[in-house]
């Protein structure tokens, strides 16, 4: 579900805890309500105004994201299926030495870049991710001994300025 906030414009993604996969798991404490950054929200309404309405019976169907196949085919796979090969393509070919990655690849690197700023921000992560501390720590800190460094360099800094 994507939804707009009427009175300041703002976009948020929100769904049920029942929705998720892991609705039983980390999913079940919580329901997903996250702000879309602002920067998006002209493009998710020229994409809502102009091309969603395009796709055959649009005004049929709950999702936000829609393909071209049938009906029928369209809840088991061709929603997320071609939403993915778009992805697909444009990581390949926008993100520098990426081999081209599904839509699911942001969260890696939506979990990744948030401890790579903050390596102390596993809850954080895990807020934004929709999931465990135990969890992101487990899948998503990637983070190397020169981040560690790069760290405590950022943090001593103003200790070394002074000697």
């Amino acid at each position: 579900v994507c939804s707009s906030d009427l009175n300041n414009g703002a976009w948020f993604i929100r769904f049920d805890k029942s929705e998720f996969k892991n609705c039983k798991g980390a999913a079940r404490h919580r329901d997903y309500d996250m702000p879309v950054a602002e920067s998006a929200w002209a493009d998710i309404e020229r994409y809502l105004k102009i091309y969603r309405p395009m796709f055959p019976r649009a005004n049929e169907l709950n999702f936000v994201f829609l393909s071209a196949l049938d009906k029928e085919t369209e809840h088991q796979s061709g929603v997320w299926k071609s939403l993915n090969r778009r992805v697909f393509t444009l990581t390949k070919k926008y993100l520098w030495r990426c081999p081209g990655t599904a839509a699911h690849g942001f969260r890696y690197i939506f979990g990744t870049s948030i401890l790579k700023s903050n390596p102390d921000a596993i809850k954080l992560a895990a807020l934004a991710l929709h999931d465990e501390p135990e969890t992101v720590e487990a899948h998503y800190a990637h983070l190397r001994t020169q981040d560690g460094a790069a760290g405590v360099h950022k943090l001593l800094a103003s200790a070394y300025q002074r000697m």
